[in-house]
């Protein structure tokens, strides 16, 4: 099951704001390890790319450096600290990564893998783009990779949600026409529907209802943790814009 649909619909804010987070923070919970494995799935990429980045480590080097920075979350309680009053989680995460790489730069400590109550599968990880270090600062990138984890998971979602729905044909439209790289030449709905058998207006049609409802996964993903609606706009927009619209 996708880490993102077994996730109950909030029913309002603030009162359901932050419950993935503050369900993790109870290690009581029949759901602690799932929710814990959830946020990790989250920000262990970004983790990892900074580490990558702007502390110039090997790739074996900074899987390691991920997987103790998680153990040693987890069993500090890190979690403890956190309160949506005292702003982003992500924010919050970067403060405590940058303390321990500190920490660990100074112990000069030998990390050993495959202790950590958690795994996490980082033997996948794409790592293209390490050079973006020269254009941008470190917060900025860790957030935009953030942001390209959930935007990620939000498609995949998508892609079952509308396979469950009968309607596969929507997304294998909404991909080729914003994602298909196999030719540099900028697709057209007219385009898209020749190949597909289709009129113009139908592909404009399906387009509409992947984006709304693409929409909708992206806002109950960013409605576990943030605080107000506000903010859920703020976050939304924020990742929207990295997904350009045609």
């Amino acid at each position: 099951m996708n880490s993102t649909e077994s996730v109950s619909e909030p029913s309002g804010f603030p009162q359901t704001a932050w419950t993935i987070i503050l369900t993790a923070k109870d290690r009581n919970s029949a759901e602690y390890k799932e929710k814990m494995q959830y946020l990790i799935s989250l920000y262990w990429k970004p983790i990892y790319l900074h580490i990558r980045r702007f502390w110039s480590k090997s790739g074996e080097e900074a899987k390691d450096l991920t997987q103790e920075f998680f153990k040693c979350f987890l069993e500090k309680n890190y979690l403890d600290e956190v309160a949506p009053e005292n702003g982003r989680f992500r924010t919050f995460i970067r403060a405590v990564l940058k303390n321990f790489l500190m920490n660990m730069k100074r112990k000069e400590q030998s990390i050993k893998r495959g202790r950590d109550m958690i795994v996490i599968n980082i033997d996948d990880v794409e790592e293209d783009n390490l050079n973006e270090s020269q254009l941008a600062d470190p917060t900025e990138l860790f957030d935009i990779d953030w942001a390209k984890s959930v935007l990620s998971r939000s498609f995949e979602t998508l892609k079952n949600r509308l396979n469950r729905e009968g309607k596969s044909r929507y997304f294998e439209i909404f991909n080729k026409y914003y994602f298909d790289k196999s030719s540099h030449e900028l697709k057209t709905r007219q385009d898209v529907g020749e190949q597909f058998g289709l009129k113009e207006t139908d592909v404009t049609n399906y387009l509409r209802y992947a984006r709304k409802l693409l929409k909708g996964i992206i806002r109950k993903e960013i409605s576990e943790y943030v605080l107000d609606n506000n903010e859920i706009e703020d976050e939304l927009k924020y990742l929207l814009s990295l997904w350009i619209e045609k």
